[in-house]
């Protein structure tokens, strides 16, 4: 069969097979030992192996399906790397992590099952993965690595469990078909870029402690709106107490206040402080944007008065949306229907 075999290790396949069973005296599958084995299809894995090597299967262009036993123990970086055929796999149960890279680019890929025990998937695990449309995390997870799922196209659902306590940079980067996604209140870290799908996108955060050191330009804009590359963002739960405003960049102000001012649930004082301090600012946003929803919001919790929306009358050209504001009950007495 073209395999190259030493007392219990798997050095290196030569043939040009289509299928492969590899005996069971083998106890290691060496680094790289099926590297562009373009021939190949299918691997089957016997129990008796414990270790499969870095980028052991590297560049298997046809390879569609692989077999692995619960006995695996260890799997080195990069494993699938560019098996541009591979359709689903089963990684084994004693796993703990997903390593570095095992399916980046594995184009094909539309079905993975992980590991019950798995605390951690590495860095670029799943990197362009463009056909994964699901993902679905072990209860056991803590940790989603850089790149983690980064130009995943087609991923479109995910759910974080409880328990995981970090995002890092540009996890979710790319992943445009995502369109909601709960972030558990476990999490205590997200990297930069991590949530900048470049997509539309309805984020849930319960709590959150947000750092300078998660602010750059990705991050700054994957709570507002990118108005330089036309992405919208939205942020559902807008309420959070535990984020400061004065370590946001200037833009990103606003358009947290005004997500703030969206869903509003209860005073923040400092969300009120901020708003009363810059209405101009938040009103600007609020009409160029169309965002009556915030509208709403300032005008229930007595953050805009008359003097406030008069200056913006004329920009809300909507008659469905001004007959709404005029009948709404939301309205303080005298600070709104005066205008009128």
């Amino acid at each position: 069969m073209g395999l190259v075999i030493e007392r219990t290790h798997l050095k290196q396949y030569k043939g040009n097979e289509t299928h492969v069973v590899i005996p069971d005296t083998v106890r290691i599958i060496d680094d790289y030992a099926f590297s562009y084995a373009s021939s190949l299809v299918s691997v089957t894995i016997p129990d008796s192996v414990e270790e499969i090597g870095t980028r052991a299967f590297y560049a298997c262009e046809n390879l569609k399906e692989v077999r692995m036993p619960d006995s695996v123990r260890y799997l080195g970086s990069g494993a699938f790397v560019r098996c541009t055929g591979l359709r689903a796999v089963k990684l084994p149960m004693s796993l703990t992590a997903v390593p570095d890279s095992t399916f980046y680019g594995c184009t094909a890929l539309r079905e993975v099952i992980l590991p019950e025990r798995c605390t951690r998937i590495g860095v670029s695990a799943f990197e362009q993965c463009v056909s994964l449309q699901e993902a679905i995390l072990p209860s056991s997870l803590i940790s989603l690595e850089k790149k983690a799922f980064f130009g995943c196209t087609a991923l479109a659902r995910i759910e974080l469990p409880e328990g995981l306590t970090a995002i890092r940079e540009a996890a979710f980067c790319g992943c445009s078909s995502l369109r909601a996604l709960d972030v558990p209140a476990s999490v205590q870290q997200i990297g930069k870029a991590a949530l900048d799908t470049q997509g539309r996108i309805t984020l849930r955060i319960p709590s959150l402690f947000v750092t300078p050191d998660m602010l750059d330009e990705h991050w700054n804009l994957a709570w507002g709106y990118d108005k330089d590359h036309n992405r919208p963002y939205q942020l559902d739960h807008a309420y959070l107490p535990h984020v400061s405003l004065s370590a946001w960049k200037p833009a990103a102000r606003c358009s947290l206040a005004v997500c703030y001012l969206e869903t509003y649930r209860e005073p923040v004082s400092e969300y009120d402080s901020w708003i009363r301090q810059n209405i101009p600012e938040c009103m600007t946003l609020i009409v160029q944007e169309k965002r009556w929803d915030a509208l709403h919001g300032g005008m229930h919790c007595s953050l805009f008065c008359r003097d406030d929306i008069l200056p913006y009358l004329d920009h809300i050209h909507d008659p469905v949306i001004r007959a709404e504001i005029l009948s709404s009950g939301s309205a303080p007495a005298g600070s709104l229907l005066d205008l009128f």
